[in-house]
């Protein structure tokens, strides 16, 4: 029986606070303070008092800009539980959905553990591979959204003939699949579509160049 499993992400509530925002807030202090004091305070000596602050906050901004494509992303939540996918069903966090319950599957993918992810400002540019999502719709109508970490690039190694019984069994449309496979070359379709009618074939997609 193939399988594929994947760690469950839960994503955490409320609001983010990343690097950048707080050195901006920082500057925007320093910058309120510097005038503030040499208006009040000490107008002659405001260069000596406010300079040292400014240089404390150029050091640790070329620091985080050195640290930022070496560092991950915060987490933001908890890894928690596993998605397991199976011919037959699938199993998330232990509670079991048989593809007969289900009308569609629909699956969200391309962020990886380590995958760079371009930032502004001074944040961590790798990726925590927690952006993926699969989204069981049931008979009923029931929508169930969960998100999955993703350790490797490779996303259809272990998935690519599941996604294919999927389709098979009419959980997945014919255009959601030839995304989710990458397919988009009309000769590839082509093959590809005559080889879902021989059970023993099944073409990779051609590698991206």
């Amino acid at each position: 029986m193939n399988a594929a499993r994947f760690q469950i992400f839960v994503p955490k509530k409320g609001i983010r606070i990343s690097r950048t925002f707080v050195l901006y807030g920082v500057l925007l202090l320093s910058l309120g303070f510097q005038m503030t004091y040499s208006e009040y305070i000490n107008p002659e000596n405001t260069v000596n008092f406010i300079f040292p602050i400014y240089l404390i906050l150029c050091l640790i901004t070329i620091v985080f800009w050195i640290l930022k494509n070496r560092q991950r992303k915060p987490l933001h939540g908890e890894l928690k539980g596993w998605i397991e996918f199976y011919d037959d069903k699938i199993i998330i966090d232990e509670k079991r959905y048989e593809l007969d319950e289900l009308m569609k599957i629909e699956i969200a993918y391309g962020d990886y553990l380590d995958g760079y992810k371009h930032e502004k400002g001074v944040d961590p540019a790798l990726s925590q591979g927690v952006s993926n999502y699969l989204t069981l719709i049931f008979q009923d109508k029931t929508i169930i959204k969960t998100f999955f970490q993703v350790k490797q690039y490779d996303f259809l190694s272990n998935t690519k003939k599941l996604l294919i019984g999927y389709h098979k069994k009419g959980k997945i449309p014919w255009l959601a699949l030839i995304y989710y496979l990458r397919i988009n070359d009309y000769d590839e379709i082509q093959a590809f579509k005559k080889s879902l009618k021989s059970p023993n074939t099944s073409p990779s997609p051609r590698p991206e160049t």
